[in-house]
């Protein structure tokens, strides 16, 4: 191992070490913009928000953390004190977002053969999708193969298989109107993930009324 390597390695925080409590979420890409204002509103001093680009230009992989009964958002400043990156914050996460997907329900498509997973959960674990999507992608069967996802709202994981234009009609339709009507809405897009990287599929886009 070379000398940078081990700095790295060595740097590295211990995932078993962070914080208890921290959660993921899945959140617009306006989430920052707007924790901003509500600290400046507030008084507060300037932080920004520990967040990575998740889904392309519509979906950001951020932090909560539980102290005693309130949960709040992980900021750049946290990450210094516990000397971790998101990476490691990703890694700490990975092993229930993983046994999250493995225990999501498989629903029926009404009127077709086909299923679809779904994953509802108030503490942020829909955003299971983006930390590990291979496991997602295993749950439905796609090896090999690719899978569609969508996150309309912060509480909501929808994926299923590619490769039948009903079902990516059906549940692209779903996905808009899940963001449109629930709160915490996040993006009414549809991701591939075809094993490898996510590129955008696309979206339902509502009709204008006459």
């Amino acid at each position: 191992m070379s000398a940078l390597l081990a700095l790295i390695v060595t740097a590295a925080a211990d995932p078993a070490k962070l914080p208890e409590g921290l959660r993921p979420v899945a959140a617009d890409t306006g989430a920052p913009g707007r924790f901003a204002e509500w600290r400046t509103g507030k008084g507060l001093a300037a932080a920004e928000l520990a967040c990575d680009p998740a889904l392309p230009g519509a979906v950001l992989l951020c932090f909560r953390i539980w102290e005693g009964d309130a949960r709040r958002w992980v900021t750049r400043d946290d990450l210094a004190r516990w000397g971790a990156t998101t990476t490691d914050l990703r890694a700490g996460l990975l092993s229930e977002a993983s046994r999250r997907i493995a225990s999501a329900e498989l629903v029926p498509i009404a009127g077709t053969t086909s299923t679809y997973l779904r994953l509802t959960d108030g503490d942020g674990w829909a955003a299971s999708a983006v930390l590990a999507p291979g496991a997602l992608a295993a749950r439905l069967g796609a090896t090999p193969g690719s899978i569609r996802v969508a996150l309309p709202a912060e509480g909501v994981l929808l994926a299923w298989l590619a490769g039948d234009a009903d079902r990516d009609r059906i549940m692209t339709v779903g996905a808009r109107e899940i963001y449109d009507r629930q709160p915490g809405s996040v993006s009414p897009a549809v991701f591939t993930w075809d094993g490898r990287v996510w590129t955008s599929f696309g979206e339902a886009v509502p009709r204008p009324l006459p």
